[in-house]
């Protein structure tokens, strides 16, 4: 049995002010590619293959932290990687890693498992809900964030969070067939993942509420209006907008992303729109029209070309994702 995750681009998270009831709240979407694409088959013992070796810990940790989950008693099982998610990339991969595995075992195990059951069983989706409902349905997403239950609200990153309910799907639109999407992960550059990502969200909250004010009214009145009738320069426009105010404003000010100010700027130069940093970064993401630029390899050549005077990496041409996570069964 196998199972295809995509990975997914998260904007910004909403409200950092905790001024009213409820923190977080977050935008994004998900991305046909890369994938998180696994194979699993029964076996004597429990292998891993098609992963680079030091990603076989943490592969074999988060397989026995599934199994647990769903009270399996042993992990004989053959675990296929078919593609991957990139880690600390600002993709969501240990979302999709958590979930995927979750719903195969328990598929593949008979445990009844539904996909939109997977997240309870989980350590994902404390903070932002973006990844969760990616892997379930795919689009483009708005969440509500959670609702605060201490005098002091606490910012923290979903592995620090404590449990509590996903939170709630507001807005779900399908991603334009026409709109393509374009990922670029830098090398030389890390997202924030642990006690880095904890501390620098704790040294940059509460934020002004004017602040979250501009952002509310640019996903409001902007994007998301943009996103329903499928308004390329307003939606870009609002990308924009939402990389300079708030939340994520203040990973833009970070010290150890200065460079990808220049990175961003030549995808800009070279007829991206709307370009941004996905979660914590270092991927960049950003937008064109396919009518304009129909030939996917041409544009790939170009920027490749474009950006090899201020950065190399890995760069996807892809689309927006509209469906969520997928199985295939092979007859045995």
């Amino acid at each position: 049995m196998e199972i295809s995750t995509p990975a997914r681009i998260h904007i910004d998270l909403v409200d950092m002010s905790g001024r009213l009831s409820r923190i977080n709240g977050s935008v994004g979407f998900a991305i046909e590619h890369p994938r998180c694409h696994l194979r699993i088959a029964a076996a004597s013992e429990l292998r891993i293959v098609g992963i680079e070796p030091d990603e076989h810990a943490y592969i074999r940790r988060e397989l026995e932290y599934a199994a647990s989950r769903l009270e399996l008693q042993d992990t004989n099982f053959r675990l296929e990687v078919l593609s991957s998610i990139p880690r600390h990339a600002g993709l969501g991969s240990g979302t999709q890693w958590q979930l995927a595995l979750l719903a195969l075992l328990g598929r593949f195990c008979d445990k009844k498992v539904r996909v939109e059951d997977t997240a309870r069983y989980s350590t994902r989706g404390r903070t932002s809900g973006i990844g969760v409902h990616s892997f379930h349905s795919g689009g483009f997403i708005v969440d509500g964030g959670r609702r605060i239950e201490a005098a002091q609200p606490a910012f923290k990153p979903s592995s620090f969070a404590d449990p509590g309910d996903l939170p709630p799907l507001l807005f779900r639109c399908a991603f334009p067939s026409n709109w393509g999407v374009v990922v670029f992960i830098p090398e030389g550059f890390r997202g924030l993942s642990g006690e880095a990502e904890r501390s620098f969200m704790e040294c940059n909250t509460p934020i002004a509420s004017e602040e979250v004010a501009q952002v509310c009214h640019a996903l409001l009145m902007q994007t998301m209006p943009a996103i329903l009738e499928a308004d390329l320069d307003g939606f870009c426009n609002s990308i924009t907008r939402l990389q300079e105010v708030g939340w994520k404003a203040r990973h833009w000010a970070r010290s150890d992303l200065a460079g990808l100010k220049q990175v961003a700027a030549c995808l800009t130069r070279l007829g991206i729109r709307g370009v941004g940093l996905s979660s914590t970064g270092p991927t960049l993401f950003g937008f064109y029209c396919k009518t304009r630029f129909p030939h996917r390899e041409e544009m790939r050549s170009k920027l490749i070309d474009g950006l090899s005077s201020v950065a190399r990496g890995d760069l996807h041409i892809t689309d927006g994702a509209n469906r969520g996570a997928n199985f295939i069964a092979h007859a045995c």
